[in-house]
C-alpha cells in the first residue's frame, strides 16, 4: 500500500462516531514521525478537549494532498508521553483516494442557511445565497462583513431529498465597492466526509452537463 502521502508534521483529521447522539465529530491532530509499522500522532483534539479512544480500536482518518483528500484506516496501539501526548496507530490498513475537485468552482445560485457557531455572534442565523458553489467550500452574498475566521453551519439542498448541512469557516471576504453592492464571503469546509463529497462533485458534473446540454441547443 502507497503511504508516500505520509510525512511529518502533516496534519490529520480523526473522525469519531458518538453513538449516543449518531453525530459525526471531527478531531485535530498532525503526524509526529512514521516507522516501518506504525506512526505516532498528536492526541486528537477538539477545542480544549482530547479524543478517547481505546487500544485496539480502528481509527477512521483524512488527509488532504496534492489537491486529493485521502481517507484512511488505522489501529490504536498504544499511548506515549514525549514532551507531548501521543498516539502510536498503525500504518493504514486502508487508503480511499477521493479527487476533491475542490477547484472546479459552479457558478450557481442556491438559497443557504448560515448558523453562527461562535459565542460572540450569539448563535445568529441568517439566510443567503450563494454566488458559486465547490466541494471545498462557497462564496455567499452577506448584508454585512462577517468576524473574521468566523464558524459556522452551512445548511443548503442539493436535490429534493439531500441536505448539505457542514460546518464551515469564514476564509476570505471581497468588500463592495459601492453602497448598493452586497459583501461577498468565501467560506470553507471544515468537516466533510467521502460520501458528501462526492455527492457534491456529482451535482457539480450533473449542473455542468445540463449547462453544456442547453448551450447546443441553442445552436440546434
Amino acid at each position: 500500500m502507497d503511504i508516500s502521502i505520509l510525512s511529518a508534521l502533516e496534519k490529520i483529521d480523526i473522525r469519531y462516531n458518538d453513538l449516543e447522539t449518531q453525530e459525526e465529530i471531527i478531531y485535530s491532530s498532525f503526524i509526529d514521525s512514521i516507522g516501518e509499522k506504525s506512526m505516532f500522532i498528536l492526541s486528537p483534539f477538539r477545542e480544549d478537549k482530547k479524543m478517547q479512544s481505546r487500544i485496539g480500536d480502528i481509527i477512521e482518518a483524512r488527509i488532504t494532498a496534492e489537491e486529493c483528500a485521502y481517507f484512511l484506516k488505522a489501529i490504536l496501539l498504544g499511548y506515549r508521553w514525549d514532551v507531548i501526548s501521543l498516539w502510536e496507530i498503525s500504518l493504514p490498513i486502508d487508503i480511499q483516494r477521493t479527487q476533491m475537485r475542490e477547484y472546479v468552482r459552479l457558478k450557481i445560485c442556491l438559497e443557504v442557511l448560515l448558523e453562527f457557531l461562535d459565542e460572540h455572534c450569539q448563535r445568529k442565523v441568517i439566510k443567503t445565497f450563494t454566488k458559486d458553489f465547490s466541494a471545498g467550500g462557497l462564496q455567499v452574498a452577506m448584508p454585512v462583513a462577517p468576524p473574521a475566521d468566523s464558524k459556522v453551519m452551512v445548511t443548503l439542498s442539493l436535490w429534493e431529498q439531500t441536505t448539505l448541512k457542514v460546518k464551515g469557516e469564514f476564509v476570505r471576504i471581497k468588500y463592495p465597492k459601492t453602497a448598493s453592492q452586497k459583501h461577498f464571503a468565501s467560506i470553507k469546509f471544515c468537516e466533510l466526509d467521502v460520501k458528501m463529497t462526492n455527492k457534491i462533485a456529482k451535482y457539480i458534473f450533473d449542473k455542468e452537463i445540463e449547462r453544456r446540454q442547453k448551450e447546443r441547443s441553442l445552436f440546434t
